[in-house]
């Protein structure tokens, strides 16, 4: 009679159980259904912004740069709860039918995220906060240089691992050289800053330069070498007078290590700097107006690299040049020198 009573007290108990946990499951797939019809919401908006700026004769390449950083917080931010509610959910529903070892990874997997989440967020916030202080501090910099650094440095700040590293390159005259390799440089800390916010690893202070001079003394296995182990603590690698590098292994180097697909550290920025040789300062002159800064550069280095293969010309410049930021004179910078000389 006892069995039996067992027996008539854990059925009725059962039930309830299985009907919430159904319910629970309904709730999360209208729950996701109303996330993706956001999301979808969202991307329309932005695209039809996109499509009026272009209309506009606005530069697209720019304002797709401000749209994919745009899009990501979004997107990412829906990820995020998306997966808040169902390791909520789920861990209800395990706690109800007494599974608790499962509970307890699930409730640990889901703290994890939230811990490591708001972090990459605050670097993202560092680097759009040093920025507005960089652009009160050299005004003569034009807007759309602030739009291309915060595009391309925030690129290599996500969780995820990222599709490729970031690559600028910083086109300069004579007058402002000085200012555009201090530029780099400052850039380089302040990244170095926002990585050391978003991951346990201790990041370098120390930023990697290469000139052409410093290529010439090693072999190519040599600076392999000396990128790889650098990477595994700096971020930031700046090369110097790159049109002055003619040498096609070391150029193909640089295209390795900035690959979308294959690149050893796709956390890693690339800045690469060229001063407009005085041959072409007239065509320069010509070439001054907005959204013509990528011309320039591809004919300086189809100048330069005569030495190179016309078919795979276009592969090296097309990798480096993705993000050309032309410096403006009437600013001055004051400060880092190099810490570390590849």
């Amino acid at each position: 009679m006892s069995d039996s009573g067992t027996t008539g007290t854990s059925d009725p108990g059962t039930q309830p159980q299985s009907f919430n946990c159904q319910t629970v499951l309904k709730f999360i797939a209208a729950t996701l259904t109303l996330l993706v019809a956001v999301t979808v919401t969202v991307t329309i908006l932005f695209s039809v912004r996109l499509h009026y700026l272009r209309k506009n004769g606005d530069d697209a390449t720019v304002y797709d740069h401000i749209l994919a950083a745009s899009l990501e917080e979004p997107l990412r931010t829906l990820e995020w709860v998306s997966g808040s509610l169902r390791e909520y959910f789920a861990e209800s529903c395990l706690l109800a039918t007494g599974i608790l070892t499962r509970s307890r990874s699930s409730s640990q997997k889901g703290s994890t995220l939230t811990q490591i989440q708001p972090s990459w967020a605050e670097s993202k916030q560092f680097v759009k906060d040093f920025l507005f202080e960089l652009k009160a501090k050299y005004p003569s910099q034009p807007q759309r240089t602030w739009f291309k650094l915060y595009a391309a440095l925030t690129s290599t700040l996500t969780q995820e691992i990222p599709g490729r590293p970031s690559t600028l390159l910083f086109l300069s005259s004579s007058s402002t050289k000085d200012f555009s390799e201090c530029f780099a440089r400052e850039i380089s800390f302040k990244m170095h800053t926002a990585f050391a916010k978003a991951t346990d690893v201790k990041c370098s202070a120390n930023t990697m330069e290469i000139s052409p001079q410093s290529l010439e003394s090693k072999d190519l296995d040599a600076i392999h070498s000396e990128l790889n182990d650098y990477l595994k603590s700096g971020k930031v690698v700046i090369v110097r007078d790159l049109d002055q590098i003619i040498d096609e292994e070391h150029l193909f180097l640089f295209h390795a290590f900035c690959d979308h697909f294959e690149a050893p550290d796709k956390r890693a920025t690339f800045i690469f700097l060229i001063t407009i040789p005085p041959d072409a300062m007239e065509v320069a002159s010509s070439l001054s107006e907005e959204g013509q800064e990528t011309e320039l550069v591809e004919l300086i280095l189809d100048a330069a690299w005569t030495t190179l293969s016309p078919v795979k010309r276009p592969a090296i410049i097309s990798r480096i040049a993705s993000n050309v930021i032309r410096i403006q004179p009437g600013d001055s910078c004051l400060g880092t020198q190099p810490l570390f000389l590849g």
